[in-house]
Order: C-alpha cells, then structure tokens, then sequence
C-alpha cells in the first residue's frame, strides 16, 4: 500500500503500518513492547516503564536541556535528551539558547504547579510528560539535521508556512519547541491550565516584534497580554463541553481565534482516561478539515484497553486513513500515529 503525502507536510518512513484495525494493532504495539530488551545502564533504563510518564512530579520548577547531536541517529539522540534537570531556584534563563557547533543544546525552564497535581481530581496537565520531551528532540534534531539523503518526518519548509494546533497543550514545551518553526501555533487545554502555558511560553520566547496584521485586524479579537509571541495563541478547550454539543452546533461554539486553516493537529500523551476518548476522537474530529489537516497522535503505552478503545473510535469515527510511524524515531514504549481524514461522498 502507498504511503500518503499528507498534503507533503509529513513523510512516513518506509516502514509505517496502516492502521485498520484496533485489536491488532495493539496486539502488535504491546508485543513489541514486551521484546524490547531491558536497559542495563541507568540513561537506558529511562526507557523502561517509569511510573505514569512524569518528568518530575516534585519540584514547580524544571531546568529541561535537550541536546542536539549532530550527524546522529534519531534513536540514539532520544536515549541521551529525556532527562530534565530539576531546580526550586528562582528562574534565570528567559530564551531558548544554543551553544557549541557540532551539539547543540536548547535549554528551557519551565513552571509546573504542584498544588493543582495534587488537588484537582484527575489533574495531569500541570505537569511535564516524558512523551512531550521525547518528541520535543525528535522534531528539533531532525529540523537541524541538513543533510539531504536523510528522511525527516516534518518538511521544513512545509512546516514553516503550517497552522498548528495541539490539543491538551498542558505546560507548553511544545509550544516553545513547534511554534517557532511554524507559521501560527494555537495552544489548547482547559482554561485552569492556561495561566501556566502563558507563563512558560513568556518565560522561554522573546516577544514578537509588533508588525502589520494581514488580512484584518485578527489580532483585536484577542485579549489583551493573552499572548506573547505573535505566532502562538493560547485557547480554551473542553473535550467534553464539545463532544456534548450538537454535531450541528459545534463550528457556532467551538471556534479557534486564528481562523487560519489548521494544517497539522497533534495530540501527545492524551490517551489514559477511557471516560475521554469519545471526547477527543469528537475533538479531532471538529478541527480536522477533511482532505488538508494531518493530525499527529502520540501516546506512552500504558492500559491496553485505553488505547485500543481510542483506535476503534478513530478508525471508525468517519473517512480516516490512520498510520503508525515505523522506523526507529521512537522506543516501543511510545506510539505515534498519523491519522488524514478524507472527504466523505454524499
């Protein structure tokens, strides 16, 4: 079978699989899963099953370095990047710094909230999750990787001229890392969560330089210090307030302040409350133009009922094309798929 263009925004390698059918699928997910060999070493261990996927749920401030190999293989670069440092000092860094020529290393503190962990029932999105990092590097190393005979899974240029949408943005690393690789980034979560994404990304980016709004005065509609850096805004977005609302209804409702067609949605680390998932698949459902928007999942293996409920109301769900990312970018611990929802024939 081909493998898609996804409007040439995203490149499979060769070895993607097609994803048709849930049970299988997570057949073959948790079977490569349980063959993968045990690390020996305690970098390598990082890739054995870490509690629920936290960075570090103890500290409200976290110092993230992630290096930049250069001329290195994907799966090597994410075994050295998926530490963070921890720090309780007061912030320093207030931008994303590269140093040295042949590695870089982009530095990023970022701000967690304890208390809401701690006292919100259900509470997962004032935390940093292992997943976000791992695909953080992947993206960057493979951005500043040139060489022309070395597949990358984002087309650079391709990616610079994108909408982006993330749905559960949580404490916006990867805000930080995607939104100045692409034209407009728009940052989701539910509005408790949005004081701290606002926080991390006027931490780590520098404000954009006032310029000339094209086609109107888009940017009137947002409140003010709502955003810091032009190309991202950060948005209310309830699942469940959407999946409840009449399919009728919900563009009158559910609408982005940036009316810019979304061009890439992704979903990292999302999958791990079944009461969910009808929510999300309804969510990726409403923003995904049928025939343009390529959506990005990504999960850490964790219940295998879970996952396999969301695969099957994917799939299901209407004109989905759905694909696992093959290669060696991710450890079987993670899943990454790349779903394209086709125009339906009336």
């Amino acid at each position: 079978m081909p493998l898609p263009s996804f409007q040439n925004l995203i490149s499979l390698p060769d070895d993607s699989v097609p994803v048709t059918d849930a049970d299988e699928e997570v057949f073959l997910l948790y079977t490569r899963l349980a063959s993968a060999p045990l690390a020996e070493d305690e970098d390598d261990h990082k890739h054995a099953f870490h509690g629920l996927g936290f960075v570090d749920s103890h500290h409200d401030i976290i110092n993230l370095s992630i290096p930049i190999p250069s001329l290195i293989s994907a799966s090597a670069a994410v075994g050295e990047t998926t530490s963070g440092k921890k720090s309780g000092r007061k912030p320093k860094n207030r931008s994303i710094s590269s140093k040295g020529s042949a590695e870089r290393t982009i530095e990023i503190e970022l701000f967690q909230d304890m208390t809401a962990l701690r006292s919100r029932p259900g509470e997962t999105g004032s935390v940093l999750w292992q997943a976000s990092v791992v695909l953080a590097q992947i993206v960057l190393m493979q951005y500043h990787d040139h060489r022309l005979d070395v597949p990358h899974l984002f087309d650079r240029s391709k990616l610079a001229t994108s909408h982006i949408l993330e749905l559960g943005a949580g404490i916006g690393l990867l805000s930080i890392i995607l939104s100045p690789l692409a034209q407009r980034y728009t940052a989701t979560d539910l509005e408790p969560l949005l004081p701290l994404i606002r926080k991390n990304i006027m931490h780590n980016l520098p404000p954009s330089k006032p310029s000339s709004p094209q086609g109107g005065s888009k940017h009137t509609h947002t409140p003010p210090n709502l955003n810091t850096n032009r190309r991202v805004s950060i948005e209310s977005c309830d699942w469940i307030a959407l999946h409840q609302t009449p399919e009728s209804s919900r563009h009158r409702y559910f609408t982005l302040t940036n009316s810019d067609t979304v061009d890439l949605l992704i979903a990292v680390d999302c999958i791990y409350n079944p009461a969910l998932v009808p929510p999300l698949v309804s969510t990726l459902n409403h923003y995904a133009n049928p025939g343009h928007t390529a959506v990005l999942v990504m999960v850490e293996l964790r219940a295998e009922d879970v996952i396999s409920e969301f695969l099957d109301q994917w799939v299901k769900s209407g004109e989905w094309k759905i694909w696992r990312i093959g290669g060696d970018l991710f450890h079987p611990r993670y899943a990454c798929w790349v779903g394209w929802k086709g125009v339906s024939e009336a």
